[in-house]
């Protein structure tokens, strides 16, 4: 069974929307299942203070925003203007890439259709440290460690 951790936050969240009490739905499972895929799934209600989850084991659990950052580094991106709009084109340098659909150029669009890492690289290195430090900082983005 392929590994998946997906967290979807559908309200933003301030810390304090977690401070509350966390349920368990694993009616939710049969979602993850029918994929054969194992994975978490969070909703949390900041009015209530309260969350609901599939797994509260592996909700408890921290890991790698890995891909998932992708979807903050773009709206960074774009609110800081390191991204002109949905049609900026991100060049491919020629070099070889660890994927080939990685190697050409891509817009926004395109880059999250592939999950383009080196177009997201070039996206946190312009938009820089302590901007996107003070970004993570307003959406309370998880433990907001960037270094690494």
């Amino acid at each position: 069974m392929k590994t998946f951790a997906a967290y979807v936050i559908i309200a933003c969240l301030s810390s304090t929307a977690l401070a509350g009490s966390i349920t368990e739905n694993t009616s939710w499972n049969k979602e993850f299942s029918a994929e054969a895929v194992n994975g978490v799934f969070v909703l949390c209600k900041s009015s209530s203070k309260s969350c609901a989850t599939n797994d509260l084991a592996r909700a408890s659990k921290e890991y790698l925003p890995a891909s998932t950052f992708k979807i903050p580094n773009a709206i960074i991106g774009l609110e800081t203007g390191v991204i002109k709009n949905e049609h900026q084109v991100f060049k491919w340098d020629g070099k070889p890439r660890a994927m080939k659909q990685w190697e050409r150029d891509l817009t926004l669009r395109g880059a999250i259709q592939v999950s383009a890492v080196p177009v997201f690289q070039q996206i946190a290195r312009e938009v820089g440290e302590v901007r996107m430090q003070k970004y993570l900082k307003k959406f309370s983005y998880g433990n907001q460690n960037i270094s690494g």
